[in-house]
């Protein structure tokens, strides 16, 4: 079975004796908030990443008791087409023992047309989910090898335009499915302010271009 990532979710809890899940209640949602300010006393911040006058300071989590969470394909998530094979949504698949998060505006690259998720989505440990996605690449609909992670992650005005129209559809019906014309204008407005040439229109043909900024 293949859960789709859609509707938002209320926070829920098992309740065994009716079979069914419940929306969480008031003391669980406390316990939950106790455990994440209990997890602020392992944290350390490391050394600044300073660039173009904004500085970005990691931080870092020590033995805290929380699950491990892995990012993106490379950890092991395998991403292929639905069996309908339809442009606005991918499988991800996790085998492995830990969660896997997959960022939105991740470039999911090959497959029938390459992709990059509209939502972030925390795929847990040994299941499989359908995810919706916007298509980076207009001029392809063939099989082009598996999907794997590409070089860089989508532009910011692709993802800012991805963004605006996946909350518009979340307003007026609940899905998170966007506008797909007009993401791909925005790649293409994007790959023509690089004087990127692309034959199939994709996004992920700039990337030598990103490679050599400093």
């Amino acid at each position: 079975m293949v859960a789709r990532v859609g509707l938002p979710i209320q926070p829920a809890v098992e309740d065994t004796t009716a079979g069914f899940t419940k929306p969480e209640s008031k003391r669980d949602r406390a316990e939950r908030h106790v455990m994440a300010i209990s997890s602020i006393e392992h944290v350390s911040v490391g050394m600044p990443i300073t660039r173009g006058g904004i500085s970005i300071f990691p931080i870092y989590l020590g033995p805290n008791g929380l699950p491990r969470i892995a990012t993106g394909v490379k950890s092991g998530l395998v991403v292929d087409e639905v069996p309908d094979e339809e442009v606005p949504h991918l499988v991800v698949t996790n085998p492995t023992d830990q969660a896997i998060l997959i960022v939105e505006g991740e470039q999911l690259v090959g497959g029938l047309q390459n992709r990059s998720p509209n939502v972030s989505v925390l795929v847990p440990a040994h299941s499989k989910l359908e995810i919706p996605v916007s298509c980076l690449e207009s001029g392809r609909w063939g099989r082009h090898g598996k999907f794997h992670s590409g070089a860089t992650y989508t532009p910011r005005r692709v993802r800012r335009t991805k963004s605006r129209e996946v909350a518009k559809t979340m307003a007026l019906d609940g899905h998170r499915s966007g506008n797909q014309g007009a993401v791909w204008d925005a790649v293409q407005d994007q790959l023509y302010s690089l004087d990127v040439h692309s034959s199939t229109g994709a996004m992920a043909d700039a990337d030598e271009v990103y490679e050599r900024d400093p």
